[in-house]
């Protein structure tokens, strides 16, 4: 059914969606393979933030040396 340009607001209809369930098939909804899943997704998300953390903690440690040699070099 088609709206006219007069029927504002639309009137709320149900919308169906199809939603994807991670654990769907095949043993994926065992408690062992939801905990196998979970210690990957933790060590993975820690490994992402070691490589963004340790430049950027050199990078902060290499910037206070060189403004140490700045100030004790002009002093």
């Amino acid at each position: 059914m088609k709206y006219a340009e007069w029927d504002w607001p639309p009137s709320r209809g149900r919308r169906y969606y199809r939603t994807i369930d991670v654990y769907q098939s095949r043993g994926w909804n065992s408690a062992s393979t939801k905990k196998v899943v979970s210690i990957y997704w933790h060590v993975t998300v820690t490994a992402i933030k070691l490589l963004i953390s340790i430049p950027l903690s050199l990078i902060a440690i290499g910037s206070l040396w060189l403004l140490w040699t700045i100030v004790t070099l002009y002093l």
